[in-house]
């Protein structure tokens, strides 16, 4: 059956020519025909490529000479113009069973090995679905009008509200990123015991909060450390109080009508540390799929792995990469925590720089925006937030007061 409608499709494509246009750009790269019948087919693009006249005589002569006989067959059958876009819906759709069983094969012999990673197993999977997927679902142009109506769309949700992307409840901040944007790679980096951390939760509890679900990778922090801190942000208790337990009554009824609360609120965390890239990516899917996330955070880069025997260098490069790649496919801005180097405690102004972000040039080059946190001087409840690079807006600084204890971020009036 299935090479019968290569040889109806092609006998079709000799004599009208003119449908190649219309089957080649559903079928592409894509080798839907048996190997004597794609090389036919090939010569058929070649020319239609080149804009030279196509007829079955030219084809003919432009074969190898053991491909004749079968170009003469061709030729005999009776064409079917009317059927072109049926016939390459139903090669593409053989194509697509025959692949999923080729690299099911693969992976169910890869998986028998004692030695094989299950969550590069599992990476490698999606990888091929995601491609065989976006190779049969090709994305054409954007027309004119499109395009026009995107950008329209996008100025006027910014003329009403002031803010294009996911606001992050710091006035000045989002006056001057406009907001997270979706497909947005977003690189937050600081020394430890800065609070970039503490930063991270006030961004996931107000977006959660005010505008939909988040996604957390907590990687260095338990999922019962991580919710106490957020108890601490609404109680305003300190929160070494709350890990000891000492509470008075009224303070721990306050933290108990918070944790309910709390409970309403759509933050879902993962506290997998050392998490692979794959299992990360996996997961990341999973919860956008089921509870539509608006934003995803991960705490933090340099505990994510790969597996492979890589330097560190390549390592944390193919991770940065792997997350812009995942704020694309997702559609939604990744903050994505970062440690910075050592070199900065050795320069006399201590102010971050994008060469001091730790093991990679590559998160600089993937990041869409660098911010940093930096300890101001002598004022230990003063923290600058310095945006170091934003792809589409300006570079500059905003002043917030950071309360430790209680793991608070409030902006300087």
């Amino acid at each position: 059956m299935t090479t019968d409608i290569q040889y109806q499709l092609l006998a079709t494509l000799l004599v009208y020519p003119e449908h190649i246009q219309e089957a080649h750009e559903v079928i592409g790269d894509k080798r839907v025909f048996r190997h004597d019948l794609q090389l036919i087919y090939g010569k058929m693009v070649e020319l239609w490529d080149k804009k030279e006249h196509i007829d079955s005589l030219i084809i003919l002569n432009s074969v190898p000479q053991k491909l004749q006989p079968l170009v003469n067959e061709l030729i005999g059958i009776l064409p079917s113009p009317q059927s072109v876009s049926a016939y390459v819906r139903l090669l593409v759709e053989e194509f697509i069973k025959k692949s999923i069983g080729e690299f099911g094969t693969e992976i169910a012999y890869r998986a028998q090995k004692t030695d094989a990673d299950a969550f590069e197993l599992l990476e490698m999977t999606e990888t091929r679905v995601f491609k065989l997927s976006s190779s049969v679902a090709r994305k054409n142009f954007a027309s004119p009008e499109s395009a026009a109506k995107q950008a329209m769309d996008y100025i006027e949700k910014a003329s009403l509200t002031g803010v294009s992307g996911l606001k992050t409840g710091i006035m000045s901040f989002d006056d001057l990123t406009g907001g997270f944007q979706d497909t947005d790679l977003i690189i937050l980096a600081a020394r430890p015991s800065v609070g970039k951390t503490a930063f991270a939760v006030d961004l996931a509890d107000y977006i959660a909060t005010t505008q939909g679900a988040v996604g957390f990778f907590s990687l260095e922090m338990s999922t019962r450390q991580l919710m106490t801190r957020l108890i601490a942000h609404h109680t305003g208790i300190n929160g070494h109080k709350l890990r000891l337990g000492l509470l008075s009554q009224k303070e721990l009824g306050l933290a108990k009508e918070v944790s309910l609360e709390l409970a309403k609120t759509p933050i879902f965390i993962e506290d997998t540390g050392g998490i692979h890239i794959g299992e990360l990516k996996a997961k990341s899917r999973k919860i956008k799929l089921e509870k539509d996330i608006r934003v995803l955070i991960v705490d933090y880069l340099q505990l994510v792995t790969t597996g492979k025997k890589d330097s560190r260098e390549q390592e944390v490069s193919s991770i940065s990469r792997a997350l812009k790649s995942l704020a694309k496919e997702l559609n939604i801005p990744i903050i994505c925590l970062s440690q910075l180097s050592r070199l900065i405690e050795q320069r006399e102004e201590k102010l971050p720089r994008l060469s001091d972000l730790r093991e990679s040039g590559a998160i600089e080059q993937d990041a869409d925006i660098v911010m940093f946190i930096h300890s101001v001087g002598a004022q230990d409840d003063e923290r600058k937030i310095l945006i170091a690079k934003q792809r589409n807006g300006p570079t500059g600084e905003i002043t917030l007061r950071f309360n430790a204890g209680c793991s608070k971020f409030t902006e300087v009036v």
